[in-house]
């Protein structure tokens, strides 16, 4: 399958090649976005769960610009549809449209009904996903994460044509 493009950006399936990458933005988006969220596990544990379990058992795409890695989400399949588990850019990137243009290529590819976690804290992320047509289904005291912050679960009933 050939790349999609956004702009400059060019959206591709994730290899292993790109772990060290994924790993860094990562960790830098949770620090820089989300610093109201610790982090369950030190640098190691996440270089190792992008490499040996996200990478390999989801569906990951890397946006690229110019040879940089600026963002990534990753979706995953179970009996009941799909979830976007990840979705995350370079915190020197937000504001230009690239997290839109992210979602709007994994709402193309995703398996329906879609769901997914965020923090109630994460506003722009809430407004994002609202925006697309993702509805708020429950609400959390954080009792059920890694990181012990509330969070919702949204829904995404069907594609959109």
């Amino acid at each position: 399958m050939s790349p999609d493009r956004i702009d400059a950006v060019i959206i591709r399936a994730a290899c292993a090649a790109d772990a060290d990458a994924l790993t860094r933005l990562y960790l830098s988006a949770r620090r820089t976005l989300l610093s109201y969220a610790p982090l369950a596990h030190d640098d190691a544990a996440v270089a190792y769960w992008m490499a040996q379990i996200l990478i390999p058992q989801a569906d990951v795409r890397v946006a690229e610009q110019d040879g940089q890695v600026v963002g990534f989400y990753a979706l995953s399949e179970d009996e009941q549809g799909g979830w976007l588990d990840q979705l995350y850019l370079l915190p020197s990137r937000t504001g230009e449209g690239l997290g839109t243009g992210l979602l709007e290529h994994a709402l193309q590819h995703a398996t329906y009904p879609l769901r997914l976690f965020t923090f109630q804290q994460n506003s722009i992320a809430r407004a994002l996903y609202e925006k697309h047509g993702f509805i708020a289904r429950s609400f959390s005291d954080g009792r059920n994460n890694e990181e012990g912050v509330p969070d919702i679960l949204y829904r995404k009933e069907m594609k959109a044509d």
